[in-house]
């Protein structure tokens, strides 16, 4: 069904095509198990986080389609919000790791709320990044490098990972029918 020209069931289209090409990767990941190199538990794990993936950044090439007045226009946003999320956030953990180490009284490191929930400046500007794969790539290759003794675990990074990516993809989904609930408006009117 198409409204003023926009294909209203395009996300599920898209989404499914992208899931398509996941499941073909899934047996060659399996032979890998045979040949000693991976465990099946970190194939659902890659698997669940590049479905999540898959689904808000295919909402946000919607988003772009039903905002964007031409495709190249479109899709040029969806990469350049890509780019700046992915270059953005993986500077800003650079700079935390590197140049603002922790110090004893830093301002990075004061709690902000008291004794209900004990959270950083640190940790709150670190949120954004916990959907970027090249952050928990960095941080599975270096964990407990760079003076940071927590361990971050395969498992640990997970929910937030998906977490971020439903996030994007329900704003954007949210975006995308209002825009969709204005160009039916508009229709309308101009039936009427």
């Amino acid at each position: 069904r198409t409204v003023t020209g926009v294909q209203t069931c395009a996300l599920p289209i898209w989404f499914l095509s992208l899931l398509s090409f996941l499941l073909m990767g899934i047996p060659i990941l399996a032979l890998l198990v045979f040949m000693g190199g991976v465990d099946p538990d970190e194939i659902l794990v890659v698997s669940i986080a590049s479905t999540a993936c898959m689904l808000g950044l295919s909402s946000l090439g919607v988003m772009q389609s039903l905002l964007g007045a031409k495709p190249r226009t479109a899709v040029s946003w969806a990469y350049i919000y890509l780019v700046v999320y992915l270059a953005g956030t993986f500077a800003l953990e650079m700079a935390f790791t590197f140049w603002l180490k922790s110090t004893p009284g830093s301002w990075l490191d004061q709690e902000l709320i008291g004794d209900l929930i004990s959270v950083t400046p640190r940790e709150i500007l670190s949120w954004p990044g916990l959907g970027n794969p090249l952050i928990v790539i960095w941080k599975l290759v270096t964990r407990g490098s760079y003076g940071s003794e927590d361990a971050f675990e395969a498992g640990s990074w997970l929910h937030h990972y998906v977490a971020v990516y439903v996030l994007i993809g329900c704003v954007c989904f949210l975006v995308s029918t209002n825009r969709l609930r204005s160009c039916v408006t508009v229709a309308e009117l101009k039936q009427s």
